[in-house]
């Protein structure tokens, strides 16, 4: 959903008002089941964004809490929220483990961003703020089973640690590290999405390179250029990151005092 939109179709096969949680469950389920309805539904929304009067009412009422268990949320996989909150289970209100408003906020605004994906996302963020969990988070959003989804990890050597987890979780996702650099550029082109997670012992200049290249070759195929998230902890308010990223996602809390070295 753009907050504004250039023009609008004259036509379109399915129009819903309203863009609260109920519309973005039906339009979540809806292109899990039909994947062809990608770009033939348009959303209006008074508040030109989704969810804004849920967030307004919810905030004005200082309510804490959902009223629902965990399971009940846009994702049609009943666990994605608690996968989203690895880092975050103290956000669960007894007895019966409620999401926390911000919780569900944050799944919710995630969940409708891997909605409008665009080709390449580049992944950066401190050692162990889980950088992999996210974007496992956003290949379960696609239909994993039939999309062509590429990884690439550079700078990994002989410990390819997070390729490992992508490989098992998601055996579908073509993976790539280091010296497979030619096979992934190679297969842009038929590529649906693609994930670049930059380890924390990178500077985030020295990649640059190989993204420009990235950028030429999408806009080449008619895709954006890649877009640049960083996750986070969220007592983390200023750092290179920040300067870097088009998004900042909340990630795990975790020590920020210890700083590793950066290749």
């Amino acid at each position: 959903m753009l907050s504004t939109p250039p023009s609008l179709p004259t036509k379109t096969d399915l129009a819903i008002i309203g863009a609260g949680p109920h519309t973005l469950t039906l339009v979540t389920h809806l292109l899990q089941k039909r994947q062809n309805m990608r770009g033939k539904i348009l959303v209006f929304d008074k508040g030109g964004k989704w969810m804004n009067h849920w967030q307004h009412q919810f905030a004005a009422l200082e309510i804490p809490h959902l009223r629902s268990p965990a399971v009940h949320h846009p994702d049609p996989n009943p666990f994605a929220l608690r996968k989203f909150a690895e880092s975050r289970n103290s956000e669960f209100f007894p007895p019966y483990d409620l999401p926390g408003t911000q919780l569900f906020e944050d799944f919710c605004n995630d969940y409708h961003y891997c909605m409008n994906i665009p080709k390449i996302t580049v992944v950066a963020g401190l050692a162990g703020a889980g950088k992999t969990t996210w974007i496992t988070q956003q290949i379960a959003c696609s239909d994993n089973t039939t999309s062509n989804i590429l990884y690439f990890s550079p700078g990994t050597g002989n410990v390819p640690i997070d390729q490992t987890r992508i490989k098992s979780e998601y055996p579908t996702v073509k993976v790539f590290g280091d010296g497979q650099e030619v096979e992934f550029l190679n297969q842009l082109s038929t590529a649906d999405a693609v994930y670049i997670e930059l380890g924390f012992y990178l500077e985030l200049n020295a990649i640059t390179p190989i993204l420009d290249n990235l950028s030429y070759r999408a806009i080449a195929q008619g895709a954006a250029p890649y877009r640049n998230i960083a996750i986070l902890p969220p007592h983390l308010q200023d750092s290179e990151y920040h300067t870097w990223a088009e998004e900042i996602k909340p990630g795990a809390a975790i020590d920020i005092s210890i700083t590793p070295t950066q290749l």
